[in-house]
């Protein structure tokens, strides 16, 4: 977000920075830098990988300090730059604040019942609160699935995936 404005008539207009690039699971796999080819097959470098998953980490470190939750980590919500080849977290449409009670200190249960199945943390597919960890499950997912090439826990029947 580069600025935003609030016009005469209530209207909030964001300016925000147009990014060209790829999701990160196309990036890896158009980017012959980041393969390998290893014992006949190609194989994702574990390096690039983990140098991406830090930035991730980094974006994620940023907004849980401010206790916000993202809750829609995937590929299609992280873009590489095409310009600066740096990480673009995108898509908090579901993200919450997760403030303190005023008059305990203690959080407050929040819930949320939207999520990708490959991607969902178990709290949310079992209507448990979430917490700023629940985020981490996604980026478990992410990484293995850019190491291994697949998901661990994707089945065509989205009810086997969920129960994954």
């Amino acid at each position: 977000l580069h600025d935003s404005y609030e016009t005469s008539d209530g209207a909030l207009i964001l300016v925000l920075e147009e990014i060209k690039g790829s999701n990160l699971i196309d990036y890896f796999i158009n980017s012959s830098v980041n393969l390998e080819e290893t014992d006949n097959r190609v194989k994702v470098d574990e390096k690039n990988v983990s140098l991406y998953i830090k930035q991730l980490l980094e974006c994620l470190k940023i907004l849980h300090s401010r206790n916000i939750v993202h809750l829609d980590i995937k590929p299609d919500n992280i873009i590489i730059d095409n310009k600066t080849s740096k990480l673009k977290l995108l898509g908090f449409t579901h993200s919450k604040c997760l403030e303190a009670n005023s008059f305990s200190n203690n959080e407050l249960d929040y819930y949320h019942d939207y999520g990708d199945p490959e991607w969902i943390a178990p709290e949310i597919i079992s209507k448990k609160p979430i917490t700023l960890n629940t985020d981490m499950w996604s980026i478990g997912v992410l990484t293995f699935t850019l190491i291994f090439g697949k998901s661990p826990f994707y089945n065509q029947v989205t009810k086997q995936t969920l129960k994954n």
